[in-house]
């Protein structure tokens, strides 16, 4: 954990390597966020970008004819950010593209990552910089691991996921 932001309901970690959450704890210290257990799954909540999820054999073709080779969810996820700025329940993380990155994404970019405490919330902002001149084509999403279930003696089907409208499966 590299930072920490907290406030009257919560207590949030961040690091460095991804620019992303690695704790979220109330103030009785229940820990929400999923701490990376290698048995099952070692991330926590990794940024995605640029793209969402994974390309058949690492490699898709774009900007034309080029053929590029990308990882599973992008070329963001560890790497280290900047911390460019911390209030005291925000923080701003910044990651600019190099050489290295632009030979999988060949366009040049800058993403900014704010959180925000904002009472029991946290708010997620992603700003995505086109720093070339052709249009840049992009996914972006957060993969949030959460523990669950939380306590002894209670079991996954305790829970809910609930939405504020009604999803579809439709793209």
């Amino acid at each position: 954990m590299d930072f920490v932001l907290h406030n009257r309901f919560l207590t949030v970690g961040f690091s460095q390597k991804g620019g992303s959450l690695c704790s979220i704890k109330d103030n009785e210290g229940t820990e929400y966020l999923w701490q990376g257990d290698a048995n099952y799954w070692s991330g926590q909540a990794p940024v995605l970008f640029p793209i969402c999820g994974s390309l058949r054999k690492n490699q898709a073709q774009i900007g034309g004819n080029q053929l590029t080779e990308m990882p599973r969810h992008g070329i963001v996820r560890k790497q280290n950010f900047i911390c460019r700025e911390q209030k005291q329940e925000s923080i701003l993380f910044s990651i600019e593209s190099n050489p290295e990155m632009e030979k999988q994404f060949p366009y040049p970019f800058r993403l900014d990552i704010c959180y925000t405490l904002s009472d029991n919330q946290i708010i997620t902002e992603y700003i995505v910089h086109n720093c070339g001149k052709q249009e840049m084509p992009f996914q972006i999403g957060g993969h949030p691991g959460f523990n669950c279930p939380l306590f002894a003696g209670e079991n996954y089907t305790d829970y809910q996921l609930v939405f504020e409208k009604e999803e579809t499966c439709t793209v």
